[in-house]
């Protein structure tokens, strides 16, 4: 059985959420794993380098479902490791300053896309059209350096529960029709 590893972004990890909701979908065709923040409100790099090293087993077995910083988080991980997992779903990812949040500069260092450009076979990238947060413009950036497809979608802002985004069909639509080895 594959596994699948959750890593949720910058304030992430609510008990009611689409990573929740998706992980229990995919629960009994994959071993689902959540790579837990110690303190997901604290943008510090050196803490969530921390915490994805020690959530992390067998990365380059593994396939990865990302929500915005838990993206950069696991590149620098992916990078750091010199591994490649089986594939990736990059959920409003990033790799340039974001205007409100200055304290997110930390985590582009080192960051050379080149490296796993052409490597993240079984991959995507998805944004929303309205996502206040991030724009999709820099998440088709991310798509267009990794050479991954790129799912724009006309709603769903950052794709927070705060957004009213719950259930989010796409991410285990994606790993069913991609991911499932059997």
């Amino acid at each position: 059985m594959s596994k699948i590893y959750f890593v949720d972004g910058y304030g992430g990890s609510p008990p009611v959420n689409w990573l929740a909701t998706e992980m229990r979908k995919l629960n009994d065709t994959f071993e689902v794993e959540q790579i837990f923040i110690g303190n997901p409100t604290v943008a510090n790099v050196e803490d969530w380098d921390r915490d994805i090293e020690k959530g992390i087993v067998e990365a380059e077995q593994s396939y990865f479902v990302c929500h915005s910083l838990g993206y950069i988080s696991l590149l620098r991980f992916l990078l750091r490791n010199r591994v490649v997992p089986k594939g990736c779903l990059f959920v409003s990812p990033f790799q340039q300053s974001v205007e409100d949040f200055p304290e997110f500069d930390a985590y582009f260092e080192e960051i050379d896309l080149q490296k796993l450009s052409d490597k993240l076979k079984d991959s995507i990238v998805i944004s929303a059209e309205n996502d206040e947060i991030i724009p999709w413009q820099y998440s088709q950036l991310v798509a267009k350096k990794l050479h991954i497809p790129f799912l724009l979608l006309p709603e769903g802002n950052h794709f927070r529960s705060s957004d009213g985004i719950i259930e989010f069909p796409e991410v285990s639509d994606f790993a069913f029709q991609y991911w499932n080895e059997e």
